[in-house]
């Protein structure tokens, strides 16, 4: 174990087996704490070290935890603290840790486990294919390219997932939206131009499930998708969730106050009511 403050020494040894908030600026050496901790909740007996999940946000970040993790676990067994026998904790980015979840268990959702995961240089045209081919536009006057009709479809698709946002229920909002400002007896421009942006976002709400579809079909996914797709399993299927707070009794969250509001919905899913959690945070990054 590294040399403490007393204030890290109360995180590593004094944090409660529940939840757990740590707030803790840059620099204060919070990698080297939670490593720390998840070899102390090991030592304590409150689980064992296959049983602990840490997960942060960048690789580097995974990689520095996961080395020092594994140094203070040899030196643990080394001196008989904890059974030289057990394996080893599950550390990942958050992003790799719903990337498995998906494949571990999406078929309990209808989902294809082999999806893979793609970037830009295939899904931009894929988008643009779907924009070329869709009649939703055809009662609209849309002058802008399809180049970024489909960057805006894109777009829309990743922060309706990140926000847990259905596009029906945009789709909803949208034709509220449209009603409202249709009755208006003497709109303005600028009541025009807000009545023109709704009903273009209705559109879109429909091209971003022609979008999903067209991915399905062709299996692949984004990172959009891998949040999207691990929320709804955690909310759709109670035995995936038992089976997954069975298997991660312990749990350490790094970069908390990054979390987007899709992750910590699937965290809270995943390990809410009273779990054993760990959340690092600094509120002013």
């Amino acid at each position: 174990m590294p040399q403490m403050t007393s204030e890290q020494a109360n995180v590593v040894f004094g944090a409660p087996a529940g939840p757990a908030v740590v707030i803790a600026g840059a620099g204060s050496g919070k990698t080297a704490v939670m490593a720390a901790r998840m070899v102390a909740v090991c030592a304590g007996g409150h689980t064992r070290p296959e049983s602990v999940l840490g997960l942060t946000f960048t690789r580097k970040a995974a990689a520095e935890l996961s080395a020092r993790v594994g140094r203070y676990l040899r030196d643990a067994r080394a001196a008989g603290l904890i059974d030289t026998l057990g394996g080893e904790p599950t550390v990942a980015t958050y992003h790799a840790f719903a990337q498995t979840f998906v494949r571990e268990y999406g078929l309990r959702v209808g989902l294809d486990p082999d999806l893979r995961i793609e970037t830009d240089f295939l899904l931009g045209p894929l988008s643009r294919q779907v924009v070329a081919h869709t009649s939703a536009f055809a009662d609209l006057d849309v002058t802008a390219s399809l180049a970024n009709i489909a960057k805006s479809v894109r777009q829309l698709d990743a922060e309706l997932a990140e926000h847990v946002v259905t596009t029906q229920a945009l789709r909803v909002r949208e034709d509220d939206r449209v009603a409202q400002l249709q009755e208006v007896a003497k709109p303005t421009l600028a009541v025009r131009g807000v009545l023109e942006s709704a009903q273009l976002r209705r559109a879109l709400a429909d091209v971003v499930d022609e979008y999903r579809l067209a991915k399905r079909d062709l299996g692949v996914m984004d990172f959009a998708d891998i949040m999207r797709y691990s929320h709804l399993i955690a909310t759709h299927a109670t035995p995936v969730v038992d089976a997954v707070r069975a298997r991660f009794t312990s749990v350490l969250l790094d970069e908390y106050q990054d979390t987007s509001v899709v992750q910590r919905e699937l965290l809270v899913a995943l390990f809410g009511a009273g779990h054993q959690v760990l959340a690092v945070g600094d509120p002013k990054q």
